[in-house]
């Protein structure tokens, strides 16, 4: 019962991702204006997440929260830090200079989608997963994807994936205790 926070906040996610799609697709609107680059402003980064290039793009990514929210046990403070990490992403020159030369895309094409905040929690439940190995795989597939294949951001993978690792290594239980 505790965890039915977590998975309305996920759902009510969907709804709105799914909503978004629909009206931008419908309407015609270039959802690239609400992605987020360096330099962009604050009110992007706090809702790029929200916007995807089409509508395979979102059911991708909303499948993915959901099935981290319903597998494991993903908790709201957790919900939230990712989509701050995700958020804070622009916001890293040094990160974003020094690696230019691999994702020159976060200057020139603007991002959408919820893939950062999926990372993120992904990261975070790296701990807790029963088969590790097998997670670790298909984490590292995923963010090898990105950096194989145009039009992802795969920076963005990346660093959420390993600030949500450290949050989660953060938060695990000692093995000594």
């Amino acid at each position: 019962m505790v965890r039915e926070k977590e998975k309305k906040i996920a759902v009510f996610v969907f709804v709105l991702c799914i909503a978004l799609s629909i009206f931008a697709t419908a309407t015609g609107t270039d959802v690239a204006q609400f992605g987020i680059y360096q330099g962009c402003a604050v009110w992007k980064c706090l809702t790029y997440h929200f916007f995807h290039a089409n509508i395979f793009h979102c059911l991708c990514n909303v499948w993915c929260l959901l099935s981290l929210v319903f597998a494991y046990p993903v908790k709201g403070w957790q919900m939230a830090a990712a989509f701050i990490i995700a958020s804070l992403y622009p916001f890293l020159p040094s990160l974003n200079s020094h690696l230019s030369p691999l994702n020159s895309q976060l200057s020139t094409l603007p991002t959408v989608g919820l893939s950062g905040v999926c990372f993120a929690l992904m990261g975070m439940q790296a701990f807790v997963v029963g088969r590790k190995l097998f997670f670790f795989s298909w984490v590292i597939a995923f963010i090898a994807f990105g950096f194989l294949f145009p039009n992802n951001n795969a920076l963005l993978h990346l660093y959420c994936y390993i600030a949500g690792l450290t949050v989660g290594f953060l938060n695990s239980p000692a093995p000594w205790q």
